[in-house]
């Protein structure tokens, strides 16, 4: 019958929802839209610029400023936590979590576009300060290097849950987290099934993600 060809969307999607949350709207709207994705992937401060350039028909990103000619769905937030193991920890931290001791201790960031470990920093200690760093571009990569103790990093806390339960790591400053606030950009000249796949999005991002000051409840 019809339908045998499946329209294939090109999105922007940081890795860390794509690692997480994301594979759930890929697979809602592989069974409710027949559609393919074609996903490109880059940290979630700089998805937009797909958008812009017309490689991406929507991008999830954290940047809320609206793009010229789409319509922005917010999601909802990632809240991101600092772990290591426990071996790191007592290593690195057996005086305490502090600007100073943070200052000698390993850490791990995705690129040097990634800014989460200052916003971390800012909000435990209200000031951040240069540390000694590793740049893991990859998801796996990053979460490896955490639970083999090479060093400490943010990850999102919905990702680490059963490693935190299973004691392979541990938080460096429990409930201190970084709300890292994700929307959904698609062009409003855009057809009926990326408003379809809009939906979805949400639908999954309100059972993932946290409320935040975009989205309530």
């Amino acid at each position: 019958g019809e339908g045998v060809t499946a329209a294939t969307i090109r999105v922007s999607v940081n890795n860390d929802s794509l690692a997480t949350w994301f594979p759930a709207v890929i697979r809602r709207a592989t069974r409710e839209l027949n559609v393919r994705f074609d996903l490109v992937t880059d940290d979630q401060e700089h998805t937009e610029q797909g958008l812009k350039s017309g490689d991406a028909l929507a991008v999830i990103t954290s940047s809320e400023q609206p793009i010229q000619g789409c319509r922005r769905v917010s999601l909802g937030s990632m809240d991101y936590i600092a772990v290591a193991t426990q071996g790191f920890f007592n290593e690195h931290f057996s005086d305490g979590v502090s600007i100073d001791s943070i200052r000698e201790a390993p850490c791990l960031a995705f690129d040097r576009k990634d800014t989460i470990q200052d916003q971390w920093m800012v909000l435990c200690f209200g000031e951040s300060t240069r540390v000694s760093t590793h740049f893991v571009p990859s998801y796996e990569g990053y979460l490896s290097c955490c639970l083999n103790g090479t060093a400490w990093g943010l990850v999102p806390s919905m990702a680490v849950q059963d490693h935190l339960q299973g004691g392979h790591l541990v938080e460096l400053m429990p409930g201190k987290e970084v709300k890292v606030s994700l929307h959904w950009q698609a062009s409003t000249q855009s057809s009926d099934i990326l408003r379809k796949l809009g939906g979805i999005a949400l639908d999954e991002a309100e059972i993932q993600l946290s409320p935040d000051q975009y989205r309530v409840g």
